[in-house]
């Protein structure tokens, strides 16, 4: 594993919600990155933070297409 998993109560380490806990980065954002990231953005801390909030984020935002 060459990332630290991230936690709900870090915070966002980079972009527009840098220093926000990760569990009020709203999801909009989540979505608008994990269209665009690579699959070695994938890879790394955020990516991996959103991969596991995948399915409640779906849930929440059905309207949000999660490629």
């Amino acid at each position: 594993m060459a990332y630290r998993p991230l936690t709900d109560d870090q915070l966002m380490p980079f972009g527009k919600h840098k220093g926000i806990p990760m569990k009020e980065v709203p999801a909009s954002y989540y979505h608008l990155l994990w269209n665009s990231f690579t699959k070695n953005d994938r890879d790394g801390s955020v990516g991996h933070y959103i991969q596991k909030s995948l399915p409640v984020l779906k849930k929440n935002n059905p309207d949000l297409i999660w490629k």
